[in-house]
């Protein structure tokens, strides 16, 4: 699994035990089929519409379910990280992580897109 690593910037302030800790070093990598499956159930929301419920899909849910679910750790809290502490995250911490995860994402298309090449381009060992 290719992953990425870098430090934020303010970083992730939580408690144990009683001492604040400002948690920096985060890993991420690729997602899973289970992690698409989970941060789409995840954006799902039942809405009531004259009357009836409706399963609506939220994008920008899914986009958040996706992210965090990117996220392997932060220092030794690991992945996917609760809503409750990505929360917690300022501006400029969240537009690194988006900013690594884009890289990340882009780069394993290029990968993926060199080994389909090499497939087709590929000859038989008899030729």
């Amino acid at each position: 699994m290719a992953t990425v690593e870098f430090d934020l910037k303010a970083g992730l302030k939580t408690s144990a035990d009683g001492a604040d800790i400002i948690r920096r070093h985060v890993v991420l990598g690729e997602l899973s089929a289970n992690d698409l499956l989970e941060a789409a159930r995840e954006s799902e929301l039942v809405l009531d519409f004259n009357g009836e419920p409706v399963l609506v899909s939220s994008d920008a849910l899914l986009g958040v379910h996706l992210l965090r679910r990117r996220i392997k750790k932060i220092d030794d809290l690991p992945g996917p990280i609760p809503l409750s502490l990505l929360g917690k995250l300022g501006e400029d911490d969240i537009e690194l992580i988006q900013k690594k995860a884009d890289e990340l994402k882009k780069a394993m298309a290029i990968v993926k897109k060199v080994q389909n090449e090499g497939r087709s381009e590929g000859g038989s060992a008899s030729d």
